[in-house]
Protein backbone atom coordinates (compact mmCIF):
# COMPACT_ATOMS: atom_id res chain seq x y z
CA UNK A 1 0.00 0.00 0.00
CA UNK A 2 1.48 3.71 -0.62
CA UNK A 3 0.15 7.48 -0.06
CA UNK A 4 0.69 10.15 -2.17
CA UNK A 5 3.64 11.20 -0.31
CA UNK A 6 5.19 7.75 -1.47
CA UNK A 7 4.78 8.35 -5.35
CA UNK A 8 1.17 7.94 -6.04
CA UNK A 9 -0.95 9.01 -8.86
CA UNK A 10 -4.19 9.29 -7.96
CA UNK A 11 -7.04 9.26 -10.68
CA UNK A 12 -9.44 12.28 -9.76
CA UNK A 13 -12.53 10.60 -10.75
CA UNK A 14 -12.54 7.57 -8.45
CA UNK A 15 -10.00 8.44 -6.00
CA UNK A 16 -8.32 5.72 -6.72
CA UNK A 17 -4.67 5.75 -5.66
CA UNK A 18 -1.98 4.11 -8.44
CA UNK A 19 2.14 3.35 -6.81
CA UNK A 20 3.74 4.65 -9.60
CA UNK A 21 6.81 2.23 -8.13
CA UNK A 22 5.05 -0.77 -8.72
CA UNK A 23 3.76 -0.30 -12.81
CA UNK A 24 5.48 -2.65 -14.94
CA UNK A 25 6.36 -3.33 -18.25
CA UNK A 26 5.52 -6.88 -19.41
CA UNK A 27 7.49 -7.80 -22.92
CA UNK A 28 6.11 -10.33 -25.05
CA UNK A 29 8.52 -12.88 -27.38
CA UNK A 30 6.49 -15.25 -29.34
CA UNK A 31 9.42 -17.07 -31.01
CA UNK A 32 11.80 -16.52 -27.61
CA UNK A 33 9.46 -15.91 -24.95
CA UNK A 34 9.03 -18.36 -22.04
CA UNK A 35 5.25 -18.05 -20.13
CA UNK A 36 6.52 -20.03 -17.10
CA UNK A 37 8.97 -16.15 -16.51
CA UNK A 38 7.71 -12.76 -15.52
CA UNK A 39 7.89 -11.15 -18.34
CA UNK A 40 8.96 -8.13 -17.03
CA UNK A 41 12.71 -7.65 -19.24
CA UNK A 42 13.25 -8.41 -22.71
CA UNK A 43 15.40 -11.77 -21.15
CA UNK A 44 12.22 -12.68 -19.55
CA UNK A 45 9.56 -12.02 -22.06
CA UNK A 46 6.21 -14.05 -21.98
CA UNK A 47 5.38 -15.66 -25.33
CA UNK A 48 1.91 -16.02 -25.45
CA UNK A 49 -1.24 -13.38 -25.79
CA UNK A 50 -2.72 -16.43 -23.38
CA UNK A 51 -0.45 -15.39 -20.98
CA UNK A 52 -1.05 -11.50 -21.77
CA UNK A 53 -5.18 -12.25 -20.85
CA UNK A 54 -4.68 -13.68 -17.83
CA UNK A 55 -2.29 -11.00 -16.22
CA UNK A 56 -3.36 -8.79 -13.50
CA UNK A 57 -2.72 -5.50 -15.06
CA UNK A 58 -2.97 -2.29 -13.15
CA UNK A 59 -3.12 1.55 -14.52
CA UNK A 60 0.16 2.72 -15.46
CA UNK A 61 1.30 -0.93 -16.49
CA UNK A 62 2.67 -1.88 -20.41
CA UNK A 63 2.36 -4.39 -22.48
CA UNK A 64 5.19 -4.69 -25.19
CA UNK A 65 5.16 -7.00 -28.12
CA UNK A 66 8.30 -7.88 -29.62
CA UNK A 67 8.26 -6.18 -33.46
CA UNK A 68 8.63 -8.89 -36.81
CA UNK A 69 6.56 -11.39 -34.24
CA UNK A 70 2.99 -12.39 -35.39
CA UNK A 71 0.50 -14.19 -32.51
CA UNK A 72 -2.21 -15.82 -34.40
CA UNK A 73 -5.56 -17.54 -34.00
CA UNK A 74 -5.88 -15.68 -30.47
CA UNK A 75 -7.62 -12.63 -29.49
CA UNK A 76 -6.42 -9.84 -27.40
CA UNK A 77 -8.81 -9.64 -24.68
CA UNK A 78 -8.42 -5.99 -23.05
CA UNK A 79 -10.62 -6.26 -19.49
CA UNK A 80 -8.26 -4.15 -17.75
CA UNK A 81 -8.69 -0.63 -17.01
CA UNK A 82 -6.11 2.25 -16.38
CA UNK A 83 -6.83 5.76 -15.16
CA UNK A 84 -6.50 9.26 -15.58
CA UNK A 85 -2.91 10.52 -16.92
CA UNK A 86 -2.21 6.88 -16.48
CA UNK A 87 -3.54 4.47 -19.13
CA UNK A 88 -2.40 0.62 -19.55
CA UNK A 89 -0.36 0.75 -22.97
CA UNK A 90 -0.15 -1.91 -25.54
CA UNK A 91 2.99 -1.09 -27.65
CA UNK A 92 6.43 -2.76 -29.51
CA UNK A 93 9.48 -3.08 -28.90
CA UNK A 94 12.84 -4.20 -30.58
CA UNK A 95 13.67 -3.81 -34.27
CA UNK A 96 11.63 -4.17 -37.68
CA UNK A 97 7.84 -4.97 -38.71
CA UNK A 98 5.26 -3.97 -36.62
CA UNK A 99 4.04 -7.45 -34.32
CA UNK A 100 0.87 -8.59 -35.69
CA UNK A 101 -2.07 -10.04 -33.52
CA UNK A 102 -3.09 -12.34 -36.67
CA UNK A 103 -7.09 -13.52 -36.35
CA UNK A 104 -6.77 -16.04 -38.94
CA UNK A 105 -10.27 -15.70 -39.91
CA UNK A 106 -11.37 -16.97 -36.62
CA UNK A 107 -11.54 -14.99 -34.01
CA UNK A 108 -11.16 -11.30 -33.48
CA UNK A 109 -7.73 -9.25 -33.11
CA UNK A 110 -8.53 -7.08 -29.94
CA UNK A 111 -11.28 -6.54 -28.07
CA UNK A 112 -12.15 -4.09 -25.11
CA UNK A 113 -15.47 -4.04 -23.73
CA UNK A 114 -16.30 -1.61 -20.74
CA UNK A 115 -12.41 -0.67 -20.36
CA UNK A 116 -10.84 2.79 -20.26
CA UNK A 117 -7.69 5.03 -20.19
CA UNK A 118 -5.88 2.46 -23.07
CA UNK A 119 -3.12 3.53 -25.32
CA UNK A 120 -2.23 1.25 -28.34
CA UNK A 121 0.61 1.89 -30.58
CA UNK A 122 2.58 0.43 -33.35
CA UNK A 123 0.39 -2.64 -33.16
CA UNK A 124 -0.78 -4.34 -36.62
CA UNK A 125 -4.08 -6.60 -36.61
CA UNK A 126 -4.56 -8.53 -39.32
CA UNK A 127 -7.85 -11.12 -40.72
CA UNK A 128 -9.60 -10.25 -37.31
CA UNK A 129 -12.96 -12.55 -38.15
CA UNK A 130 -15.44 -9.41 -37.22
CA UNK A 131 -13.01 -6.32 -36.76
CA UNK A 132 -9.55 -6.03 -35.96
CA UNK A 133 -9.62 -3.13 -33.19
CA UNK A 134 -13.23 -3.53 -31.32
CA UNK A 135 -14.07 -1.32 -29.22
CA UNK A 136 -17.88 -1.10 -27.04
CA UNK A 137 -18.81 1.08 -24.72
CA UNK A 138 -15.03 1.70 -23.79
CA UNK A 139 -13.81 5.50 -23.33
CA UNK A 140 -10.13 7.43 -23.50
CA UNK A 141 -9.16 4.81 -26.12
CA UNK A 142 -5.83 5.94 -27.93
CA UNK A 143 -4.69 4.46 -31.08
CA UNK A 144 -1.22 5.97 -32.47
CA UNK A 145 0.66 4.68 -35.63
CA UNK A 146 -1.66 1.23 -35.59
CA UNK A 147 -2.14 -0.89 -38.79
CA UNK A 148 -5.52 -3.10 -39.11
CA UNK A 149 -6.47 -5.00 -42.57
CA UNK A 150 -8.09 -8.21 -44.36
CA UNK A 151 -10.52 -8.13 -41.18
CA UNK A 152 -14.08 -9.24 -41.99
CA UNK A 153 -16.28 -6.12 -41.83
CA UNK A 154 -14.29 -3.32 -39.67
CA UNK A 155 -10.99 -2.90 -39.26
CA UNK A 156 -11.63 -0.78 -36.67
CA UNK A 157 -14.81 0.06 -34.66
CA UNK A 158 -15.76 2.55 -32.10
CA UNK A 159 -19.19 1.56 -30.94
CA UNK A 160 -22.02 1.47 -28.12
CA UNK A 161 -21.23 4.81 -26.51
CA UNK A 162 -17.35 5.27 -26.52
CA UNK A 163 -16.54 8.31 -25.91
CA UNK A 164 -13.23 10.23 -26.03
CA UNK A 165 -11.17 8.74 -28.21
CA UNK A 166 -8.43 8.90 -30.71
CA UNK A 167 -7.01 7.52 -33.89
CA UNK A 168 -3.69 9.04 -34.87
CA UNK A 169 -2.24 8.36 -38.31
CA UNK A 170 -1.96 4.56 -39.35
CA UNK A 171 -2.96 2.47 -42.10
CA UNK A 172 -6.53 0.22 -42.00
CA UNK A 173 -7.16 -1.60 -45.54
CA UNK A 174 -9.06 -4.56 -47.17
CA UNK A 175 -12.02 -4.94 -44.73
CA UNK A 176 -14.11 -7.56 -46.54
CA UNK A 177 -17.70 -8.04 -46.62
CA UNK A 178 -17.89 -11.33 -44.07
CA UNK A 179 -20.99 -10.71 -43.50
CA UNK A 180 -23.70 -9.89 -46.75
CA UNK A 181 -24.82 -6.40 -46.98
CA UNK A 182 -23.16 -4.93 -43.36
CA UNK A 183 -20.54 -2.30 -43.70
CA UNK A 184 -17.11 -3.01 -44.15
CA UNK A 185 -15.02 -0.14 -43.15
CA UNK A 186 -11.49 0.70 -42.57
CA UNK A 187 -12.93 2.68 -39.59
CA UNK A 188 -16.43 2.96 -38.31
CA UNK A 189 -17.70 4.73 -35.48
CA UNK A 190 -21.36 4.13 -34.81
CA UNK A 191 -24.45 4.34 -32.55
CA UNK A 192 -24.19 7.53 -29.53
CA UNK A 193 -20.64 7.50 -29.90
CA UNK A 194 -19.14 11.07 -28.74
CA UNK A 195 -15.71 12.83 -28.74
CA UNK A 196 -13.80 10.87 -31.50
CA UNK A 197 -10.94 11.99 -33.39
CA UNK A 198 -9.64 10.78 -35.97
CA UNK A 199 -5.89 12.46 -37.47
CA UNK A 200 -3.82 11.33 -40.34
CA UNK A 201 -5.37 8.12 -41.08
CA UNK A 202 -5.17 6.18 -44.26
CA UNK A 203 -8.23 4.01 -45.17
CA UNK A 204 -8.22 2.45 -48.73
CA UNK A 205 -9.22 -0.48 -50.64
CA UNK A 206 -11.77 -2.10 -48.42
CA UNK A 207 -14.20 -4.05 -50.12
CA UNK A 208 -17.71 -5.30 -50.76
CA UNK A 209 -21.24 -3.77 -51.29
CA UNK A 210 -21.12 -1.06 -48.57
CA UNK A 211 -17.32 -0.80 -48.78
CA UNK A 212 -16.21 2.25 -47.06
CA UNK A 213 -12.96 4.32 -45.87
CA UNK A 214 -14.57 5.76 -42.69
CA UNK A 215 -18.15 5.40 -41.41
CA UNK A 216 -20.24 7.50 -38.87
CA UNK A 217 -23.33 6.00 -38.55
CA UNK A 218 -26.14 5.00 -36.54
CA UNK A 219 -29.06 2.28 -36.63
CA UNK A 220 -32.87 2.37 -36.01
CA UNK A 221 -32.53 2.51 -32.52
CA UNK A 222 -29.46 4.35 -31.57
CA UNK A 223 -28.05 8.09 -31.67
CA UNK A 224 -25.45 9.29 -34.86
CA UNK A 225 -22.43 10.05 -33.18
CA UNK A 226 -21.67 13.21 -31.98
CA UNK A 227 -18.59 15.69 -31.48
CA UNK A 228 -16.59 14.03 -34.23
CA UNK A 229 -13.66 15.30 -35.94
CA UNK A 230 -11.81 13.51 -38.79
CA UNK A 231 -9.05 15.70 -39.83
CA UNK A 232 -6.22 15.14 -42.48
CA UNK A 233 -7.58 11.63 -43.32
CA UNK A 234 -6.88 10.25 -47.10
CA UNK A 235 -9.59 7.37 -48.28
CA UNK A 236 -8.95 6.08 -51.26
CA UNK A 237 -9.87 3.08 -53.49
CA UNK A 238 -12.47 1.64 -51.53
CA UNK A 239 -15.13 -0.38 -53.09
CA UNK A 240 -18.04 2.08 -52.42
CA UNK A 241 -17.63 5.48 -49.93
CA UNK A 242 -14.48 7.11 -49.06
CA UNK A 243 -16.17 8.90 -46.20
CA UNK A 244 -19.78 8.02 -45.38
CA UNK A 245 -21.91 9.93 -42.44
CA UNK A 246 -25.26 7.69 -42.49
CA UNK A 247 -28.23 8.26 -40.03
CA UNK A 248 -30.60 5.32 -39.76
CA UNK A 249 -32.61 6.39 -36.36
CA UNK A 250 -35.73 8.26 -36.83
CA UNK A 251 -35.40 10.74 -34.12
CA UNK A 252 -34.76 14.23 -34.49
CA UNK A 253 -31.21 15.36 -32.93
CA UNK A 254 -29.83 18.89 -32.44
CA UNK A 255 -26.65 19.80 -34.47
CA UNK A 256 -24.09 16.42 -33.91
CA UNK A 257 -21.05 18.45 -34.63
CA UNK A 258 -19.37 16.36 -37.01
CA UNK A 259 -15.95 18.21 -38.59
CA UNK A 260 -14.30 16.65 -41.87
CA UNK A 261 -11.20 18.17 -41.95
CA UNK A 262 -8.72 18.75 -44.59
CA UNK A 263 -9.28 15.45 -45.88
CA UNK A 264 -8.79 13.97 -49.33
CA UNK A 265 -11.44 11.21 -50.65
CA UNK A 266 -10.08 9.62 -54.40
CA UNK A 267 -10.36 6.52 -56.79
CA UNK A 268 -13.82 4.78 -54.32
CA UNK A 269 -16.12 3.36 -57.04
CA UNK A 270 -19.22 5.20 -55.91
CA UNK A 271 -18.79 8.22 -54.58
CA UNK A 272 -15.60 10.46 -52.79
CA UNK A 273 -18.01 11.84 -49.74
CA UNK A 274 -21.73 11.14 -48.28
CA UNK A 275 -23.74 12.71 -46.22
CA UNK A 276 -27.35 10.74 -46.24
CA UNK A 277 -30.32 9.68 -44.28
CA UNK A 278 -32.36 6.97 -44.55
CA UNK A 279 -35.57 8.32 -42.46
CA UNK A 280 -37.81 11.21 -42.19
CA UNK A 281 -35.00 12.71 -39.71
CA UNK A 282 -31.94 14.45 -41.45
CA UNK A 283 -28.66 14.24 -40.43
CA UNK A 284 -27.74 17.81 -38.45
CA UNK A 285 -24.72 19.82 -38.18
CA UNK A 286 -21.94 18.72 -40.20
CA UNK A 287 -19.25 20.78 -41.65
CA UNK A 288 -17.15 19.55 -44.64
CA UNK A 289 -14.35 21.80 -44.71
CA UNK A 290 -10.93 22.47 -46.73
CA UNK A 291 -11.35 18.66 -48.44
CA UNK A 292 -10.46 17.13 -51.70
CA UNK A 293 -12.48 14.67 -53.31
CA UNK A 294 -11.69 13.60 -56.94
CA UNK A 295 -11.60 10.69 -58.95
CA UNK A 296 -14.76 9.12 -57.64
CA UNK A 297 -17.43 6.72 -59.18
CA UNK A 298 -20.54 8.81 -59.52
CA UNK A 299 -20.30 11.40 -57.13
CA UNK A 300 -17.64 13.75 -55.71
CA UNK A 301 -20.00 14.77 -52.88
CA UNK A 302 -23.75 14.09 -51.89
CA UNK A 303 -25.60 15.51 -49.54
CA UNK A 304 -28.78 15.07 -47.77
CA UNK A 305 -29.53 17.21 -44.19
CA UNK A 306 -30.23 20.32 -42.17
CA UNK A 307 -27.69 22.48 -41.57
CA UNK A 308 -24.83 21.31 -43.31
CA UNK A 309 -21.81 23.64 -44.05
CA UNK A 310 -19.53 23.19 -46.73
CA UNK A 311 -16.69 25.34 -47.30
CA UNK A 312 -13.61 25.49 -49.01
CA UNK A 313 -13.11 22.75 -50.39
CA UNK A 314 -12.67 21.01 -54.32
CA UNK A 315 -14.83 19.01 -55.54
CA UNK A 316 -13.52 17.02 -59.08
CA UNK A 317 -16.82 15.36 -59.96
CA UNK A 318 -20.36 15.35 -59.47
CA UNK A 319 -21.64 17.26 -56.10
CA UNK A 320 -25.24 16.03 -56.09
CA UNK A 321 -27.78 18.12 -53.01
CA UNK A 322 -31.03 16.30 -52.21
CA UNK A 323 -33.56 17.70 -49.04
CA UNK A 324 -31.48 20.29 -47.81
CA UNK A 325 -32.66 22.51 -45.18
CA UNK A 326 -29.71 25.11 -43.98
CA UNK A 327 -27.31 24.53 -46.66
CA UNK A 328 -24.24 26.71 -46.68
CA UNK A 329 -22.65 26.06 -50.01
CA UNK A 330 -19.18 28.29 -49.66
CA UNK A 331 -16.07 28.91 -51.02
CA UNK A 332 -15.79 25.78 -53.03
CA UNK A 333 -14.26 24.68 -56.60
CA UNK A 334 -16.51 22.75 -58.70
CA UNK A 335 -14.50 21.59 -61.48
CA UNK A 336 -16.31 18.73 -63.80
CA UNK A 337 -14.38 17.17 -66.04
CA UNK A 338 -16.94 15.42 -67.92
CA UNK A 339 -19.64 16.41 -70.81
CA UNK A 340 -22.63 14.62 -71.64
CA UNK A 341 -25.02 16.07 -69.53
CA UNK A 342 -23.11 15.95 -66.35
CA UNK A 343 -23.64 18.81 -63.30
CA UNK A 344 -20.61 20.22 -61.61
CA UNK A 345 -23.75 21.82 -58.99
CA UNK A 346 -27.61 20.02 -59.16
CA UNK A 347 -29.52 20.99 -56.10
CA UNK A 348 -33.20 19.10 -55.73
CA UNK A 349 -35.98 19.01 -53.07
CA UNK A 350 -34.73 21.95 -50.84
CA UNK A 351 -36.85 21.50 -47.91
CA UNK A 352 -36.59 25.70 -46.33
CA UNK A 353 -35.10 29.25 -47.63
CA UNK A 354 -31.96 28.79 -46.33
CA UNK A 355 -29.95 27.10 -48.67
CA UNK A 356 -26.92 29.20 -50.38
CA UNK A 357 -24.40 28.36 -52.77
CA UNK A 358 -21.49 31.41 -52.43
CA UNK A 359 -18.02 32.33 -53.57
CA UNK A 360 -17.61 29.31 -55.33
CA UNK A 361 -15.92 28.64 -58.41
CA UNK A 362 -17.54 26.11 -60.94
CA UNK A 363 -15.30 25.40 -64.16
CA UNK A 364 -17.04 22.58 -67.09
CA UNK A 365 -14.23 21.44 -68.58
CA UNK A 366 -15.59 19.02 -71.86
CA UNK A 367 -18.55 19.97 -73.77
CA UNK A 368 -22.07 18.97 -72.70
CA UNK A 369 -21.42 19.56 -69.02
CA UNK A 370 -23.64 21.25 -66.78
CA UNK A 371 -22.77 24.18 -64.93
CA UNK A 372 -25.70 24.39 -62.44
CA UNK A 373 -28.82 22.66 -61.87
CA UNK A 374 -31.98 23.31 -60.10
CA UNK A 375 -34.59 20.82 -60.19
CA UNK A 376 -38.55 21.87 -60.30
CA UNK A 377 -39.04 21.01 -56.82
CA UNK A 378 -36.92 23.84 -55.49
CA UNK A 379 -38.15 27.48 -55.63
CA UNK A 380 -36.61 31.25 -56.02
CA UNK A 381 -37.77 31.45 -51.95
CA UNK A 382 -35.90 27.88 -50.95
CA UNK A 383 -32.02 29.18 -52.67
CA UNK A 384 -29.47 31.88 -52.95
CA UNK A 385 -27.02 31.16 -55.47
CA UNK A 386 -24.70 34.07 -55.80
CA UNK A 387 -21.16 35.64 -55.98
CA UNK A 388 -19.95 32.63 -58.41
CA UNK A 389 -18.14 32.56 -60.99
CA UNK A 390 -18.87 30.07 -64.05
CA UNK A 391 -16.51 28.84 -66.87
CA UNK A 392 -17.64 26.15 -69.58
CA UNK A 393 -14.03 25.59 -71.00
CA UNK A 394 -15.00 23.78 -74.46
CA UNK A 395 -18.74 26.34 -74.86
CA UNK A 396 -19.69 30.05 -75.30
CA UNK A 397 -21.89 30.74 -72.29
CA UNK A 398 -24.65 30.76 -74.78
CA UNK A 399 -24.69 27.13 -74.02
CA UNK A 400 -27.61 26.11 -72.45
CA UNK A 401 -25.80 24.81 -69.14
CA UNK A 402 -27.85 26.19 -66.65
CA UNK A 403 -30.61 24.15 -65.47
CA UNK A 404 -33.39 25.96 -63.64
CA UNK A 405 -36.88 24.43 -62.52
CA UNK A 406 -37.01 22.41 -65.74
CA UNK A 407 -35.60 24.53 -68.06
CA UNK A 408 -31.83 24.99 -69.62
CA UNK A 409 -30.71 28.06 -70.68
CA UNK A 410 -27.67 30.26 -71.43
CA UNK A 411 -26.00 32.30 -69.10
CA UNK A 412 -28.15 35.59 -69.58
CA UNK A 413 -31.37 33.53 -69.72
CA UNK A 414 -30.32 32.20 -66.34
CA UNK A 415 -29.94 35.45 -65.03
CA UNK A 416 -33.09 36.24 -66.39
CA UNK A 417 -35.33 33.52 -65.27
CA UNK A 418 -34.06 32.41 -61.95
CA UNK A 419 -33.15 35.42 -60.70
CA UNK A 420 -30.25 34.41 -59.10
CA UNK A 421 -26.48 34.88 -59.38
CA UNK A 422 -27.40 38.96 -59.13
CA UNK A 423 -23.81 39.68 -57.76
CA UNK A 424 -21.62 37.50 -60.00
CA UNK A 425 -19.04 38.59 -61.91
CA UNK A 426 -19.16 37.80 -65.76
CA UNK A 427 -17.93 33.73 -66.81
CA UNK A 428 -14.28 33.75 -67.35
CA UNK A 429 -11.61 31.41 -66.72
CA UNK A 430 -10.34 31.31 -63.09
CA UNK A 431 -6.91 31.00 -64.15
CA UNK A 432 -6.36 28.21 -61.74
CA UNK A 433 -2.51 27.32 -61.57
CA UNK A 434 -2.65 23.75 -63.15
CA UNK A 435 -5.86 22.13 -63.81
CA UNK A 436 -4.12 18.90 -65.06
CA UNK A 437 -2.62 18.77 -61.48
CA UNK A 438 -5.77 19.47 -59.60
CA UNK A 439 -3.90 22.71 -58.42
CA UNK A 440 -6.81 24.67 -58.36
CA UNK A 441 -4.99 28.36 -56.65
CA UNK A 442 -5.70 30.96 -58.16
CA UNK A 443 -3.11 32.88 -60.75
CA UNK A 444 -2.57 36.45 -60.37
CA UNK A 445 -5.50 38.36 -62.93
CA UNK A 446 -7.83 35.53 -61.77
CA UNK A 447 -11.75 37.29 -61.85
CA UNK A 448 -12.51 35.06 -58.99
CA UNK A 449 -9.66 37.41 -56.86
CA UNK A 450 -11.93 39.96 -54.68
CA UNK A 451 -14.96 38.79 -56.26
CA UNK A 452 -16.91 37.34 -53.08
CA UNK A 453 -19.01 38.51 -50.19
CA UNK A 454 -18.44 38.07 -46.79
CA UNK A 455 -19.71 34.45 -45.07
CA UNK A 456 -17.62 34.43 -42.29
CA UNK A 457 -14.52 33.20 -43.69
CA UNK A 458 -11.08 34.79 -43.06
CA UNK A 459 -10.19 37.05 -46.61
CA UNK A 460 -7.48 38.97 -47.56
CA UNK A 461 -8.06 42.27 -49.30
CA UNK A 462 -11.64 44.31 -49.60
CA UNK A 463 -13.74 41.28 -50.35
CA UNK A 464 -13.08 37.58 -50.20
CA UNK A 465 -12.07 35.45 -53.37
CA UNK A 466 -13.69 32.62 -55.32
CA UNK A 467 -13.50 29.00 -54.44
CA UNK A 468 -11.35 26.99 -52.47
CA UNK A 469 -8.44 28.86 -52.23
CA UNK A 470 -8.50 32.69 -50.61
CA UNK A 471 -5.29 34.34 -52.30
CA UNK A 472 -3.03 36.83 -50.29
CA UNK A 473 -2.82 40.64 -51.73
CA UNK A 474 0.87 41.30 -51.33
CA UNK A 475 3.36 39.05 -51.60
CA UNK A 476 5.52 38.22 -47.94
CA UNK A 477 2.21 38.63 -45.85
CA UNK A 478 2.36 37.27 -42.49
CA UNK A 479 0.59 34.11 -42.69
CA UNK A 480 -2.36 33.47 -40.47
CA UNK A 481 -3.59 29.73 -40.50
CA UNK A 482 -7.44 29.60 -39.41
CA UNK A 483 -9.63 26.39 -40.01
CA UNK A 484 -10.80 25.91 -43.16
CA UNK A 485 -8.29 29.20 -45.04
CA UNK A 486 -6.50 27.82 -47.58
CA UNK A 487 -4.07 30.58 -48.01
CA UNK A 488 -0.85 31.63 -50.67
CA UNK A 489 1.31 34.44 -51.31
CA UNK A 490 0.57 36.80 -54.10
Amino acid sequence: MCSLESGAESDRISGTFYCLNEMAIYYVDFSGGDDTKDGQSVANAWKTITKVNAAALVAGDSVLFKRGETWTGIVLNVTWSGALNNPITFGAYGDGSLPVIDGNNVVNCIIANNAEHLTFENIECAQGLDYGFGFSNSDFVTMTDCEAHGCGNDNVIFITGCHDCTVTRGRFYNAYERTPTVTSTGIEIADDCYNITITGAECYDNEGTYGQGISIHSHAATGIPYNVILDGCVCYGNDVYGIQIAKQNNVAESSRNILIRNCTAYDNGTGGIRITTTVANYSNGIMVDGCHSRDNGTRALFLQGDNLTIRRSMFDGVVYATACDGLKFHNNTCYLPAGAGAYALYLANARAASNEVKNCVVYCAASGGMAIGVDATVTAAEVDIDYNLYYLAAEAITAARWYWRGTAYGYADWLTNSTQDANSPAPANPLFVSVPDDNFRLQSGSPAIGAGTDVGLFYSGAAPDLGAYERWARRGATRLHLAGAHEEDD
